[in-house]
């Protein structure tokens, strides 16, 4: 355990040939693809959902099933609020 800066520096250098690797195997840009793919799904169901009047929705094939959940929003009329206090 005296060679403390020798062992980072060889697992520092371990870890840049394993990036160098992935990214020259090509699986990098397929990774890249994979999540823009991912999120313009994402954002497509999204807006089908919300456009939907059902709260509850299945998917037999996928074996998913969806719920939207209400949620209160509330705000606060904190101008109000300090004049009643004060008053």
């Amino acid at each position: 355990m005296k060679n403390t800066k020798s062992n980072k520096k060889d697992y520092s250098s371990i870890a840049a040939q394993m990036i160098k690797q992935f990214i020259e195997s090509g699986k990098y840009p397929q990774l890249k693809q994979a999540e823009k793919k991912i999120k313009i799904l994402t954002s497509s169901m999204k807006e089908r959902l919300e456009a939907s009047e059902c709260k509850r929705h299945v998917f037999k094939k996928q074996q998913l099933v969806g719920r939207f959940v209400a949620k209160p929003i509330y705000e606060t009329d904190t101008v109000a609020i300090n004049e009643y206090l004060l008053t």
